[in-house]
């Protein structure tokens, strides 16, 4: 039996600012795939293109501080 690939679209910005609303400066990627119910690898894609984007900047072994001065562009990314 073969398991059938899916692809969902995220909008980055969105979840910037749910991330912004927690409080906190940092985020892990072990945090945004149980957030999102995806797996750790797809949340560390996402986090690093969210960091290309200039939404992140990547701190750590998966973590990731929030860049507070980031310009609203309405960015939607897979």
């Amino acid at each position: 039996m073969f398991m059938r690939r899916s692809t969902v679209s995220v909008n980055i910005e969105k979840l910037y600012e749910k991330l912004l609303k927690r409080g906190k400066m940092h985020v892990r990627v072990d945090e945004v795939a149980g957030y999102l119910c995806i797996s750790e690898k797809s949340a560390g894609r996402l986090l690093s293109r969210m960091a290309e984007k200039g939404f992140l900047e990547k701190w750590g072994n998966g973590i990731y501080l929030l860049k507070t001065d980031v310009k609203r562009t309405g960015l939607r990314d897979s």
